[in-house]
């Protein structure tokens, strides 16, 4: 509904002020859901960074394991064959 001209002009401003007051709660909430998915969406963007720092620690330390199981596979060879040989 809106402000018709057979409303007089007392009418017409108490229309156009609860008109106002609505639009201005909505505007209240969508400010207020604005915030709240900027603050989810830093919290995320914080997290991720924290993931992607404990993945590349992993990473290098997985790295880092393989690196010294393989000269221990070495090592367990040469002794074997250090073994049979005798």
């Amino acid at each position: 509904s809106t402000a018709t001209p057979q409303m007089g002009s007392e009418a017409t401003i108490r229309y156009l002020k609860a008109k106002l007051a609505v639009v201005e709660e909505e505007l209240a909430v969508v400010l207020e859901q604005s915030r709240s998915k900027e603050d989810k969406t830093s919290w995320l963007e914080q997290k991720n960074k924290e993931l992607e720092e404990a993945l590349a620690k992993t990473s290098k330390s997985s790295e880092s394991s393989k690196v010294k199981l393989d000269k221990l596979k070495v090592e367990v060879q040469e002794k074997t064959k250090l073994a049979e040989s005798l």
